[in-house]
Parts: C-alpha cells; sequence; structure tokens
C-alpha cells in the first residue's frame, strides 16, 4: 500500500476493533462465564444462552453499525461499509470464539481467527509482495471480512449440541442477573480494548492519517515483539492458580521468581532488538515509516515496564480479584484517553505513544504495588533478591 492508503486501513481497523468490543455487549466474556456451567446434558440451557447472546449482539450491531458508518461518512473516511463489514466479522468471530471456549473446544476456537485467518492473510500479502502488486485500502478491509466471515461461519458447526442454528427455544437461565453482568463485561472489554484504538484514531483526527499510518506500524510492531513475555504469561497460568488454589504462597512465589528471570532476559533482548533494527523493521513498511522510530522505542518502554512488573494480572485473576483488575484498568485508561487529543496536538505522535506507554506502565506498577500490599507477594523482577 501507498502510506495514505495504509492510514486509512489503519483508521479503519482501528474503529472496527474498538467498535467490535462495543456491539457486542459483553456477551463474549458473559457467555464464557455461563456456558461451562451448564453440565453435559444441559443442552437446552447452553442453546437459550447462546442464542440470548446472539440477539443481544445483533441489536448492539446494528445501533453501532449505523453509528460506525454515519460517523464515518462524517468524518472523511473514503470506506465506511467496509469498516462495518469487518466490524461485524471481528465481533461474529470474537462472540463464537467464546462460545467455543466455553464450550470446552479450545483449538477450535482459537484455530480460526488466530491460526487460519491469520496465516491466510499471511500468504495474500506475501502474494502481493513478490508479484509486486498495489492493492487499495477498501480491497483488503473487504477481503478482512469476507474471510474472516466464511471461517467464522464454519466454525459454528464445530459444536453440534450448541450452536446457534439449534437455539429454536430460550432454554432456562444458568445465571441470574444476566443484564447486569453483561453490562459489567462490556464496560471492561471495551475500556481494555480502548486506549490502542482510540490512540489511532486520535491521531488520525487530530493530525493526518499519513501519521496514524506510522504510530500503526509502530504499535504492531512493539506488540509483536512482546509474543515471548506474554507467552510466558500464558504458561504460567496454571501453576499460579494452583499455588494460590492451595495457599501455598512460597510456591507461587517460586514460580514468579522464574516468569520475572524471563522477563528479564527476554525483555532485555528485545530492546536490544528493537535499539538495533528497529528502522529496518519499520522500513520493510516502506521508507516513510523509518520516521516511527522513536514512538517505537517509547512504546517498547512502556511494554517493558509493564513486563517487568511480573504477572499481575495473572495474579489478580487466579486469586479471585478481577474485580482490583478491572477498577485500575478503567481509572488508568480512561483518564490517559482523555489527555490523547492534547498529547497528540502538542507533541504529535510521540506525545501519543507517551500517553500509551505511561497508561501501560502505571496499571502494571499500580497492581503490583497492590498484590504485595494485600497478597505479601513480590510479582516484579525485584523478587529475584528475595531469598
Amino acid at each position: 500500500m501507498l502510506i495514505e492508503d495504509y492510514g486509512i486501513f489503519s483508521s479503519s481497523f482501528a474503529i472496527a476493533s474498538l467498535s467490535c468490543q462495543i456491539s457486542l455487549l459483553g456477551q463474549s466474556q458473559f457467555l464464557l462465564r455461563a456456558l461451562p456451567r451448564c453440565d453435559d446434558h444441559q443442552f437446552s440451557a447452553a442453546n437459550g444462552l447462546v442464542k440470548r447472546s446472539y440477539l443481544r449482539w445483533l441489536g448492539g450491531m446494528v445501533i453501532t453499525g449505523l453509528a460506525v458508518f454515519l460517523c464515518c461518512r462524517a468524518w472523511g473516511i473514503k470506506f465506511p461499509a467496509a469498516t462495518v463489514a469487518l466490524l461485524a466479522a471481528m465481533a461474529w468471530a470474537d462472540l463464537q470464539l467464546h462460545i467455543l471456549r466455553g464450550r470446552g473446544y479450545i483449538f477450535a476456537a482459537f484455530s480460526n481467527r488466530d491460526i487460519f485467518w491469520r496465516l491466510s492473510t499471511i500468504g495474500g500479502v506475501a502474494y502481493l509482495l513478490f508479484s509486486k502488486t498495489h492493492v487499495s485500502a477498501e480491497v483488503v478491509l473487504w477481503w478482512s471480512a469476507i474471510g474472516l466471515s466464511i471461517l467464522t461461519l464454519g466454525q459454528t458447526f464445530v459444536d453440534r449440541n450448541v450452536n446457534i442454528w439449534k437455539s429454536l427455544n430460550g432454554g432456562e437461565k444458568v445465571l441470574d442477573r444476566e443484564y447486569k453482568l453483561s453490562l459489567q463485561y462490556w464496560v471492561n472489554a471495551v475500556i481494555s480494548a480502548g486506549m490502542p484504538n482510540v490512540s489511532t484514531i486520535v491521531i488520525a483526527y487530530v493530525l493526518s492519517v499519513k501519521d496514524a499510518a506510522i504510530f500503526f506500524a509502530a504499535l504492531k510492531t512493539a506488540q509483536a515483539m512482546q509474543f515471548l513475555p506474554a507467552s510466558m504469561m500464558l504458561v504460567a497460568a496454571p501453576q499460579l492458580s494452583r499455588g494460590l488454589r492451595d495457599g501455598d504462597m512460597q510456591f507461587v512465589q517460586r514460580s514468579i521468581k522464574v516468569i520475572a528471570v524471563f522477563a528479564l532476559s527476554s525483555s532485555a533482548l528485545i530492546l536490544f532488538l528493537i535499539a538495533i533494527f528497529g528502522k529496518n523493521v519499520l522500513s520493510i513498511f516502506g521508507s516513510d515509516f523509518i520516521s516511527g522510530y522513536s514512538i517505537l522505542i517509547v512504546i517498547i518502554s512502556g511494554y517493558t515496564i509493564s513486563a517487568l512488573c511480573g504477572p499481575t494480572n495473572g495474579i489478580l485473576s487466579q486469586s479471585g480479584n478481577p474485580a482490583v483488575m478491572n477498577r485500575i484498568f478503567i481509572s488508568v485508561n480512561l483518564f490517559s484517553m482523555a489527555c490523547l487529543p492534547i498529547a497528540a496536538w502538542v507533541a504529535g505522535g510521540v506525545g501519543v505513544a507517551v500517553i500509551f506507554a505511561l497508561s501501560v506502565s502505571i496499571v502494571h506498577i499500580w497492581i503490583r504495588g497492590w498484590i504485595k500490599e494485600h497478597l505479601g507477594l513480590e510479582s516484579s523482577i525485584l523478587c529475584m533478591f528475595r531469598s
């Protein structure tokens, strides 16, 4: 793509990603909690949950899609229909992923979006790259939306006992206060998805789509470089859960120390690679993107600080304190998002990157302090100096 095309794609992708969570009304997280409570023979109850969540999502999708279409038209985004199509595909894929996770189909849940869709997209990009074919933002948006929708349609048939095609009756309720729980999950999901996507949208609105393209490329590169620390957190989660369940804090602290060693070494390696090869990585997007090197350094620094705070999210979740994490996320992210337009106006993309990095860092530093005070655990790399 030309940088202007990539800027339009970046803005549309960010709008679709944020609006996806808005349209879902918290149903993905609600189903992940509710479906495991249905026994293997309670197909009617499970189908009822799926049906009600689908209906809520469809209602939210109509309202959100119309709002996004009108806002894109008013803002001047060239392809509002393609943006809405991608938003619908993303939301459907996310809802179906959580349905299958709740039913225990882990590989089938993640294979659709995280494996098949990504691999097909990489293959398509590789073909365009080697054939030196120019492609517009609209084509890529429609290509992404249609491809993901086709894969998700096939995913709805994975569970033959519980799926939307068999949800012909309401079924009994498994959890009381469905609407209240959905609202709580909705707020948390939207706030969690807010900072990365709102950052890109604000830059496109306050500055230009070209600046949004550079920021988006740097952001996605930084997120990709966080694969190693994030994967270690996922691997360690069962160990933390087992130790916290048994009340064995010494075992938990030893597990955290192993994570800390990995986090320190991987973060140091990532910072070294970015310092040496960061400009080369960004040049893959095009020569215009090299100017995003300072943005990349700032964002990577924020992610590094958060990684060095240890498995903060995992400890809070596994210890039965997700509400604490949600309050911290909401407090920090709402304030940070309010600062983004001012930062973009004063310091451009670097200013937005600073606010983004500060929000990521402060969240995990705050959670680390709470864990130390209330659970008596040192989650950060400082635990390496404990006897």
